[in-house]
């Protein structure tokens, strides 16, 4: 039985969610052994496995280009400082085993491993295995895959290492799929009766995917369906957006703390006596608009700020500095003037 174990992985949920799966079989299964996660300060393990009670220890993120760039140069240091750090980790722990689960971070750990000569395990999620692992996998005692197709060297077909609660879930499904979709709906605040979109661009979000179902929502509730958003860790961790028509709702959630939810209703008036309301909804640095432009609803998500705030949703652009405001209309050209606005309560 191994005393000390070293999980390496990190950066995306891809690698962390296996990675959090197995340390924590291996806590239940071996109750006195010390499990220590390898991590980057940056990633979303940084959060996530102390959370789930779980030491870690940090090394530099170390990216490796896909392609030649001026990157390359910084390279050799930059990973040299990463191994140092895993070595560091290694020894102090005194590790039995390394298990990788690729990114960042696990190359580092398989090259002092290597150097250690500590035994190392490779878990690989895709069926396409990554750098860091295929490296790995040269000097690995074991090898385990989700995909038979994976091609790497004397590996063994184990599937994808699922959290306890996704298990639970899969058997609820199984024995009672109507019992656990109202009882998840009613968890996530929606009516099980009535259609769910689930969009969801990855752990760490897909910035056109957000934007793009912002600018597509009211379209898509008018039909009466109900979308829930998952969004990276720089989003908001609940905004609903909710009486836009037919009294559906946007559900915005994410992994976080809970934080408030700021709203506030301004009106403006605009050039040729147009009347313009917007709701502005923020939490934390997350920010959406609801323009309502006559009978028309825009979700707009915000794209910058600096001087003033930029929101972009769909056909328009609402652009606002202090009390005034202009909104453009994308389809009439790029140089086309904006509608002037002024805020009026």
């Amino acid at each position: 039985m191994p005393k000390s174990i070293l999980l390496a992985g990190g950066g995306t949920a891809g690698h962390v969610n296996p990675l959090l799966a197995v340390a924590t079989a291996v806590r239940q299964k071996y109750p006195d052994a010390v499990i220590t996660v390898l991590g980057t300060r940056e990633g979303l393990e940084a959060d996530l496995v102390p959370s789930r009670g779980f030491d870690m220890r940090f090394v530099p993120r170390v990216p490796m280009p896909r392609r030649p760039t001026p990157q390359w140069f910084a390279l050799p240091s930059k990973l040299q400082s990463a191994v140092t750090a895993a070595r560091e980790a290694i020894t102090e722990i005194d590790a039995d085993v390394v298990i990788g689960f690729g990114g960042y971070v696990s190359t580092p750990a398989y090259l002092a491993a290597r150097k250690l000569d500590v035994p190392i395990v490779v878990q690989e999620q895709n069926a396409r295995a990554g750098i860091a692992n295929k490296l790995g996998a040269r000097w690995a005692k074991a090898v385990t895959t989700t995909f038979e197709s994976t091609a790497l060297p004397s590996s063994q077909v184990t599937g994808l290492p699922l959290r306890a609660e996704i298990s639970a879930l899969i058997s609820a499904l199984e024995s009672n799929p109507e019992q656990t979709r109202r009882a998840a709906a009613a968890e996530l605040g929606l009516d099980p009766n009535r259609p769910i979109l689930l969009v969801t661009g990855g752990s760490l979000g897909a910035l056109r995917l957000n934007r793009t179902i912002t600018q597509v929502a009211p379209e898509i509730l008018e039909g009466g369906v109900q979308i829930l958003h998952l969004t990276g860790k720089e989003g908001a961790p609940e905004i609903r957006l909710a009486g836009l028509k037919n009294n559906t709702d946007v559900v915005i959630r994410l992994p976080g703390p809970e934080q408030s939810v700021v709203r506030e209703t301004l009106n403006y008036q605009c050039d040729a006596d147009q009347r313009i309301s917007v709701e502005y909804i923020n939490v934390g640095a997350n920010s959406l608009a609801v323009v309502r432009i006559g009978e028309e609803t825009v979700i707009a998500s915000n794209v910058m700020a600096a001087s003033g705030a930029k929101y972009a949703g769909g056909r328009y652009e609402w652009w606002t500095k202090g009390d005034e405001a202009t909104l453009y209309d994308l389809t009439k050209g790029e140089n086309a003037p904006g509608v002037n606005c002024r805020k009026t309560g």
